[in-house]
C-alpha cells in the first residue's frame, strides 16, 4: 500500500481529478477501502488518498511482468533518507572479547572477576555483568552460576537473604545525585590502624557510596568534620539525610548544626530499620566482604576499605541497571593491569606496584 500512495503523490499532476486504475498483484489491496481500518499507517495512507478517484484491480502476477520487472532493480531511488547523529550500539559491544571454548581460560577469567578485592566475592548478576563488559562466550551466565555456587569462601561466609514479608513502601526517589543521601554506622569491629568503626554514606539516587573509617571514642563534631571531609567537600551539602536514632544523629549539635547549614534531618521510627534499609544493606555487603578477605587478619581491614569502596561503586545495580559509578560519571572506572615484577627500573615503583597486586589478590 506505501508503494500506491508514493505512486500517486509523484504523479499528483497527472492523476487529481481523474479516474485512474492502480493494477497490482497483491490481492489484498483491492479491498483496501471496504476493510476495516487499524493502524495508524493504515489512517495515513487513507487520508492521503482521500481526494482521489481511483479503483484498484488485481492483476496476477504472472500477467504483471513489466512491473514485476521493475521493482526487481538494483538501483531503485531511495524514498527515504534516515540520519543519526550517534549510533550506540557498536560503542556498547565494541571492545569485548570472544573467548574460545576452554574451561581453563574461563575459569581463569572469572576468578579474576570474582575472587579478587576488586571482584569482591560479588553475586552472580554482579559478577556476570562485569565480565559480560569486556568478555562473551556461549552460555556464561550458566557457567558463572555454577562456579559461585561452589565458592568456598561464599558458602562460607555469606549468609541466605530473603525479601521481607509485606508490602513496600519506598521513600521518593531523588531527582538529582548526591540531593538526598542516608548515613549508618558499622561498629564492632576489631582496631585496626587505631580505626574500629565505619561511616557508611550512600547516595540514595546513584547508591554511590563512601566508607569513612573512625575510632573510638569519638564525638559528634569529629564525625561532622569526618562527613566534611569525605563527602561536602566531594559532592556539596545534601539537602536531606536519612540515618537512625543513634546517639550521635539526635544529638543537638548534630541537629543545629546541619538544620543551620541548609539539610533536612529525617530519622527512621525505632525497632524499624527498614526506613534506612539502603544503608543496612550496604552495611552487609561491606562485611561480608572483609569477611571474605581479611577474616585471618582482622587487625588489617582498614587496608581493604579504599578497595571495598571501590569495588561496590563498580559493581552492577538492578535497581538503576547500571553501577552507581556509571550513574554518577556517565562511564566505567578505569583500572590498572597486574604488574609483572622488574618491568619499572625504579625499584620504589617495583615494590610498590608489587605489593599492591600481592594485596588484591
Amino acid at each position: 500500500m506505501l508503494a500506491i500512495v508514493e505512486a500517486i503523490r509523484m504523479w499528483r499532476p497527472y492523476l487529481f481529478r481523474r479516474k485512474f486504475f492502480v493494477q497490482t498483484d497483491q490481492r489484498s489491496l483491492k479491498y483496501f477501502l471496504d476493510q476495516c481500518v487499524a493502524t495508524p499507517e493504515q489512517q495515513k495512507w487513507l487520508a492521503k488518498l482521500m481526494g482521489y478517484d481511483y479503483e484498484i484491480i488485481y492483476r496476477p502476477d504472472s500477467e504483471n511482468s513489466v512491473a514485476d520487472a521493475l521493482s526487481h532493480q538494483p538501483n531503485s531511488p531511495v524514498l527515504h533518507h534516515l540520519h543519526t547523529t550517534a549510533v550506540t550500539l557498536w560503542d556498547e559491544i565494541k571492545g569485548r572479547v570472544v573467548i574460545p571454548s576452554c574451561v581453563t581460560l574461563w575459569t581463569k577469567l572469572l576468578h579474576e572477576a570474582h575472587n579478587t578485592k576488586i571482584g569482591g566475592h560479588s553475586s552472580v548478576l554482579r559478577t556476570f555483568k562485569q565480565l559480560a563488559q569486556k568478555f562473551y562466550w556461549p552460555k556464561m551466565h550458566q557457567f558463572v552460576q555454577a562456579y559461585i555456587k561452589h565458592c568456598e569462601a561464599c558458602q562460607k561466609m555469606k549468609s541466605e537473604t530473603l525479601y521481607p514479608a509485606g508490602l513496600l513502601h519506598p521513600l521518593p526517589i531523588p531527582s538529582q545525585v548526591w540531593d538526598d543521601i542516608t548515613l549508618d554506622f558499622v561498629e564492632g569491629l576489631p582496631t585496626s590502624h587505631d580505626k574500629d568503626t565505619i561511616l557508611v554514606v550512600v547516595d540514595r539516587l546513584s547508591k554511590f557510596v563512601h566508607f569513612l573509617t573512625l575510632s573510638h571514642p569519638f564525638t559528634t563534631k569529629s564525625v561532622a568534620e569526618k562527613f566534611m571531609e569525605g563527602v561536602i567537600k566531594l559532592h556539596g551539602l545534601p539537602k536531606s539525610i536519612i540515618s537512625d536514632r543513634d546517639p550521635i544523629f539526635i544529638s543537638r549539635f548534630w541537629q543545629e548544626f546541619f538544620q543551620m547549614s541548609g539539610s533536612q534531618l529525617k530519622l527512621s521510627f525505632t525497632y524499624h530499620p527498614q526506613t534506612d534499609g539502603q544503608t543496612e544493606v550496604v552495611n552487609q555487603c561491606v562485611e561480608k566482604y572483609l569477611h571474605c578477605f581479611v577474616h585471618q587478619w582482622s587487625h588489617k581491614w582498614s587496608t581493604y576499605i579504599p578497595w571495598a569502596e571501590l569495588w561496590y561503586n563498580k559493581t552492577f545495580h538492578a535497581s538503576t541497571g547500571m553501577t552507581p559509578f556509571q550513574a554518577l560519571y556517565g562511564c566505567l572506572p578505569h583500572l590498572f593491569h597486574n604488574y609483572r615484577s622488574g618491568d619499572s627500573s625504579l625499584h620504589e615503583v617495583d615494590q610498590s606496584l608489587v605489593a599492591r597486586d600481592e594485596l588484591l589478590r
